[in-house]
């Protein structure tokens, strides 16, 4: 019984560490990249406008970045799907060892500390 309240109290205190958080890392650096491709789309419209590039090449480099644009809005998507699923699977677990009162006072002790 020791083993088993000590593992709910580790958990518990996991899962308010992790919602203490309010960014994350990977998302931020996706994020940016998206800005920085958006900022090199714009560059390269601009030197089409003005004939620096020709339209041909210009054309491909702007497919190019916008493929690389929807690869990393994939990966957050995937990235917020693997969180998600992580949450359910933890809090799943939790149900399962916890009686009902004591998921209660869990989840009102995480939602006092938010």
């Amino acid at each position: 019984m020791k083993k088993i309240t000590l593992s709910v109290a580790t958990l518990s205190i996991a899962m308010m560490s992790y919602g203490q958080c309010t960014t994350n890392p990977v998302e931020e650096e996706c994020r940016q990249i998206h800005f920085t491709t958006s900022e090199i789309i714009d560059a390269i419209r601009m030197d089409m406008h003005y004939g620096r590039i020709a339209q041909k090449t210009g054309n491909y480099y702007l497919n190019e970045v916008i493929k690389l644009q929807g690869d990393v809005q994939g990966l957050v998507n995937t990235i917020n799907q693997s969180q998600l699923a992580f949450d359910e699977e933890v809090s799943d677990y939790l149900n399962e060892i916890l009686t009902f009162e004591e998921w209660n006072a869990l989840t009102s002790k995480i939602n006092d500390n938010e």
